[in-house]
């Protein structure tokens, strides 16, 4: 099979011969990488789909992409979603000595509110419960930790507003 090839134009006026089969695979690798970067940057969340409108598929969206998030930022993922009989933390991280329990929320607008103002005090309360239940089952007593939350926005049509992690942000009173 022949490929044809035709000359594209850089930004400083140079020809490039390229194959078509070529410029396919250099854009293919290029849309791969945008969405790689996507949640950090703003643009549209998974190609143009919108996000779904059921709870469950919104979260797990809403994690996925906390989770990326925090790999970015150097967090090293221990486990998701571990389950106690008083709860569950969504992401269990190591970041920078310090085990940090992470809460995912996720909203798509703002009319109920922001993902940190959805967090109660009965939820900080059984986070914190969670987190003290998983360092005894680990034996984990002498490790630094943290609960921290990321929240994860979407417009209603389905774009990536934001994503911001609040370090530290339920503080255990005791």
């Amino acid at each position: 099979m022949r490929h044809t090839t035709t000359n594209i134009v850089t930004a400083k006026f140079r020809f490039v011969k390229f194959s078509w089969l070529g410029l396919v695979l250099l854009t293919c690798a290029y849309c791969i990488h945008m969405l790689q970067l996507a949640p950090v940057c703003g643009e549209q969340l998974y190609e143009d789909r919108a996000v779904p409108n059921t709870r469950q598929t919104l979260g797990q969206r809403g994690e996925e992409l906390a989770m990326r998030y925090l790999q970015q930022l150097g967090y090293v993922i221990v486990e998701r979603n571990y389950r106690s009989p008083e709860g569950e933390i969504d992401i269990i991280a190591h970041d920078q000595g310090r085990l940090a329990f992470v809460e995912v929320r996720t909203r798509r607008g703002t009319a109920f509110g922001t993902p940190e103002e959805s967090i109660t005090f009965e939820k900080q309360a059984r986070l914190a419960t969670v987190a003290r239940q998983y360092l005894q089952e680990k034996g984990d007593w002498d490790v630094e930790w943290g609960i921290d939350v990321v929240a994860v926005e979407f417009s209603a049509g389905g774009v990536l507003q934001r994503i911001d992690l609040i370090r530290n942000a339920v503080m255990e009173k005791g």
